[in-house]
């Protein structure tokens, strides 16, 4: 039986810890208590001329890591080993989420205006519609198109619906926008700039009327206060007084901003 010297297995070894690093995404650290220590790596890792280090977990429960330029790799890591329940967490309440609305992420349901509704097709009719729990589209759209279908849909009634309610917030605080947008995004459900435009995610309908209007003051606001300074959220608070509730059930609809991104 042939062996292997201390030394050539040392080299394999490293090899293979290297191939891992390379291949599957992980970082070893060891750890005189622990041993070797498996630490998922940053999806992406951005370095900028930033001071501080901060960590975000996007709607496909991708970890963000944005650095200083000049930190050290290990530095990193080192933090993200302090955050790794955090962001278990956050991972795994993300992951919760996408699993839970499964059939909505394929576009076998829809939810308009917080209502859930199944997406059948049906023959003999023309035009897309609500019946009961159901939302109706014609047999003749292909099962390639029904996300498209949808999609013009929901963004035909978007209009009325973010417009009625922002022109009836607009003149109950008693504030003047210089124009408003519908748009398609899939990182915001609003928009304010400096100069009092104002946008709004087309995608704003499928959310509760009282989300919608969470959204609409939530912008509205920013026409006073260009920041989210507590001046800020006392505006918004000055309407609903329960935004922090608000707050917390939009963070909960966030998967909703990745509908409809794709090609149909």
């Amino acid at each position: 039986m042939q062996t292997k010297n201390f030394s050539t297995m040392h080299k394999s070894y490293k090899h293979y810890i290297n191939w891992q690093i390379a291949n599957l995404g992980v970082i070893l650290l060891k750890s005189k208590k622990e041993g070797w220590k498996v630490l998922i790596k940053p999806d992406v890792l951005i370095k900028t001329r930033r001071k501080t280090l901060s960590l975000t977990i996007n709607q496909e429960g991708e970890l963000i890591v944005r650095a200083p330029e000049k930190m050290p790799i290990n530095e990193v890591y080192n933090f993200l080993i302090k955050k790794e329940k955090w962001i278990k967490q956050k991972q795994g309440h993300i992951i919760n989420i996408l699993k839970a609305n499964e059939k909505i992420l394929n576009y076998e349901q829809v939810l308009f205006l917080g209502k859930l509704y199944s997406v059948v097709r049906v023959k003999g009719i023309k035009k897309v519609s609500l019946e009961g729990g159901f939302l109706c589209i014609p047999a003749s759209v292909k099962p390639e198109k029904v996300q498209k279908t949808l999609k013009n849909w929901l963004n035909l009634l978007a209009e009325d619906i973010i417009l009625d309610r922002l022109d009836y917030f607009a003149e109950l605080m008693a504030l003047d926008f210089d124009s408003v947008k519908i748009v398609a995004s899939k990182a915001k459900w609003g928009s304010c700039d400096a100069d009092n435009n104002l946008s709004f995610n087309f995608k704003m309908v499928m959310l509760t009327p009282k989300l919608i209007d969470y959204i609409i003051i939530h912008e509205l606001a920013h026409i006073l206060q260009f920041n989210h300074s507590k001046q800020f959220w006392d505006v918004v608070k000055s309407i609903i007084p329960n935004y922090k509730k608000q707050r917390e059930l939009l963070q909960g609809s966030n998967f909703l901003l990745r509908l409809f991104t794709g090609k149909p």
